[in-house]
């Protein structure tokens, strides 16, 4: 065995028992579930969760890979949807296994990729070994990972896991350019995991296609070598990157770009887009523990701030552009607080982008990298840091460190214990790295120790961020309320104006919603229910009804609209607080829910025999056949057949096996218009932009692997 793959074996072996560490409560109760303390939602069981265990179901039941989403908002383009986790391969391990266990691995994999990304870009730079671990550690670790695993955001921290690899492959596409060596395949593969990262979480795409153009422009710049020739050929790198970027790309984003026309999320306001922008207080988190939004946070590690302040004295590596990164990311991360909001928001595709504090992912790595670069100080440049402006340095940061805990600690109120762990671990590496100046401990000790106080930082930290919970409690809530209103697919379906039927127990058993939670949501749905159920579709919000107070069992104005309600084929109504209209006619409380009948729901599908949009003479059809992609049902006609179904392009009708002209009715709903006889009727989804995708990113696929594996 090679010294070069004992290396890459022991490190992968550090940063997957780190991995394990940083999400240690999880590695303790494998089968439970994370939350942030005190919070009553997730995203892996708002979204992540069901849509696994929704292409689980259908590929049993069916027989098929779903294309729609009938759960929620009486049905969404699954294909198209980002969340719905298709195109990202990992994510199978959680949809053959569609449990707690499967998502905690994938979480365990992606920090574990995290670090070992990190660690093989520090090589690549020419950090050393220790000064390499101790990034991949400091990267892989980052609270501000643990934060998003504790909300549930399964494909946000996948697709951040790849930065480095992103950076590793750009650094290595130039080495070969300047080698005169296959740079072609180098800058193919960077563009795929490009295209991979949109897959994983397209949010994540644009910051990081960012990144990577910094990282190669300075990777450029240090090679010092301006030819014609090697700028071509820099050129054309970024050209194929681009290509193969978005040919592996392209299966979700041309599905996702028609589903982006036809959302609220297309037109979203610049004070939409600011939601969670860190607020300037919020950068006291850099160095301490702050009570408030897990989006907010910004902490790295008190020791981690220590080391790195050695970086700018490593007279082998200057640290100037990873420190230009962590502040500009920073500023980014403050929003509509700089002008830089507004530069960004202009940007292709960044006007979508919300939340601005995740920038703070790009800080991560930074200051992973900075002390990286400090530790090598430590070990290369013992002579450039025995100066006195290193201590003064030292002590400056270190006070700083301990005057802000405690001034947290007291005025803010926060949990004192909590903040020992900052000052503790600022003040243990500030003594070691002294000691070791003052050379009173030798190298071969200090290495440890200074990793080992780290280590211990990030955990004390990271411990916190999260509150396992039982999956098999949290799907077990509420069972009888989800029994008593559960139906085939295709029969009826519930509305709450209070998330009295969460998703996952809805989707677990066969409910279909006609409110929900989705980033995306399309325009026509929400003006629909605008008259159906009185709400404000004028704001853009993640949740259908939208919550004014943020809390769901806050009555917000809920008013029936008899027909217009009865049309989407709403039986049920479930709500946290009793409701008075005479349309609904009350059931009982089931579970703590106030359940309602509304009288006068239709039926799935119907006959108009006059004007489809009048709504005054229907008879009810019955459904022979329900599947995920497509509906079979026999009519009589003459007539319009309109099926309560939410009409999107992809959809098509076939009238006796021929294709037919799909209508919509009420702005809204699938129908089709027959002649006199019985007629056999099938809709199906089969969205154009789904099959160019498919084989735009199949091309893509095979030409990587054509270049890759060519003699």
């Amino acid at each position: 065995m090679s010294t070069r793959t004992r290396e890459w074996m022991l490190a992968f072996l550090v940063m997957a028992i780190a991995g394990a560490l940083w999400i240690l409560p999880l590695t303790l109760r494998p089968q439970h579930v994370p939350f942030w303390p005190g919070a009553g939602f997730s995203d892996l069981l708002i979204s992540h969760w069901p849509n696994a265990f929704w292409i689980n179901q259908s590929i049993a039941e069916w027989g098929q890979i779903p294309l729609w989403n009938p759960n929620i908002l009486s049905g969404i383009p699954f294909a198209a949807d980002p969340l719905s986790g298709l195109w990202y391969l990992p994510n199978w391990l959680a949809v053959a296994f569609p449990g707690a266990i499967a998502f905690n691995t994938l979480f365990w994999i992606h920090l574990t990729w995290a670090g070992l990304g990190a660690w093989a870009l520090a090589r690549e730079e020419g950090l050393s070994m220790w000064g390499a671990a101790l990034v991949g550690i400091v990267f892989g670790g980052a609270p501000k990972f643990v934060a998003h695993i504790a909300l549930g955001h399964v494909g946000l921290v996948s697709a951040v896991s790849w930065t480095p690899w992103v950076l590793l492959l750009t650094a290595k596409t130039l080495r070969q350019i300047h080698t005169g060596q296959r740079w072609l395949r180098w800058s193919a593969l960077a563009g795929a995991v490009l295209g991979l990262v949109f897959r994983a979480d397209p949010r994540w795409s644009i910051p990081l296609i960012g990144f990577a153009v910094a990282y190669g422009i300075r990777s450029t710049l240090r090679y010092r070598q301006t030819e014609p020739e090697i700028l071509r050929k820099i050129a054309l790198a970024g050209v194929v990157a681009g290509i193969f970027a978005a040919a592996i790309a392209a299966c979700l984003g041309l599905p996702l770009w028609e589903f982006l026309r036809e959302s609220t999320r297309s037109g979203i306001s610049a004070n939409e887009r600011a939601i969670f922008s860190l607020p300037l207080e919020g950068l006291l988190g850099t160095i301490s523990i702050l009570d408030g939004t897990p989006e907010w946070l910004a902490y790295f590690g008190a020791s981690v701030l220590v080391i790195s302040v050695l970086s700018m004295f490593n007279s082998d590596r200057r640290p100037w552009f990873w420190i230009g990164i962590s502040v500009f990311s920073t500023i980014l991360a403050l929003g509509p607080a700089t002008p830089l909001f507004n530069l960004i928001g202009a940007i292709p595709g960044a006007d979508v982008l919300r939340v601005p504090a995740r920038f703070l992912f790009l800080s991560a790595l930074a200051w992973a990298f900075l002390a990286g670069y400090g530790l090598d100080a430590l070990i290369s440049s013992k002579g450039a840091i025995k100066t006195r402006c290193v201590k003064i340095w030292l002590f400056a940061i270190t006070s700083l460190i301990l005057a802000v805990n405690i001034g947290v600690g007291i005025i803010g109120g926060v949990n004192s214990i909590r903040q020992l762990g900052p000052v503790i671990t600022a003040i243990l590496a500030f003594a070691l790295i002294s000691t070791f100046i003052a050379d009173r401990i030798s190298l071969r000790r200090i290495i440890p120790l200074v990793l080992g106080i780290v280590v211990v930082d990030l955990l004390w930290f990271n411990i916190g961020l999260i509150e396992p919970k039982s999956m098999e409690a949290i799907l077990s809530d509420r069972s009888e309320l989800v029994s008593s209103l559960k139906s085939d697919y295709g029969a009826s379906r519930v509305f709450s104006p209070s998330y009295s039927v969460p998703q996952p127990q809805a989707v677990l058993n066969g409910l279909e919603l006609a409110d929900g939670v989705n980033p995306l949501q399309l325009s026509a749905y929400r003006d629909y229910m605008e008259a159906a159920v009185g709400l404000d579709a004028g704001a853009y919000n993640v949740t259908l009804p939208s919550f004014p107070d943020g809390n769901p069992s806050t009555p917000w104005g809920f008013q029936v609209e008899k027909d217009a309600l009865g049309r989407l084929n709403v039986e049920w109504i479930a709500s946290e607080y009793p409701l008075e209209d005479d349309s609904l006619t009350p059931f009982g409380v089931v579970d703590g829910v106030y359940l309602y009948r509304l009288e006068g729901s239709r039926t799935r599908s119907w006959m108009e025999r006059g004007s489809a949009d009048n709504g005054q003479n229907w008879q009810p059809i019955t459904i022979t056949q329900w599947t995920p992609n497509w509906i079979r049902l026999q009519a009589s006609g003459p007539g319009v057949v309109v099926l309560s179904e939410v009409a999107y392009p992809g959809w098509r009708v076939f009238v006796d096996g021929e294709p037919s002209v799909l209508t919509t009715v009420s702005s809204l709903f699938r129908a089709v218009e027959l002649d006199s006889g019985k007629h056999e009727v099938i809709f199906q989804f089969y969205p154009t932009t789904l099959v160019y995708g498919i084989a735009i990113s199949s091309v893509g696929l095979l030409l990587l692997l054509y270049l890759w594996f060519k003699r």
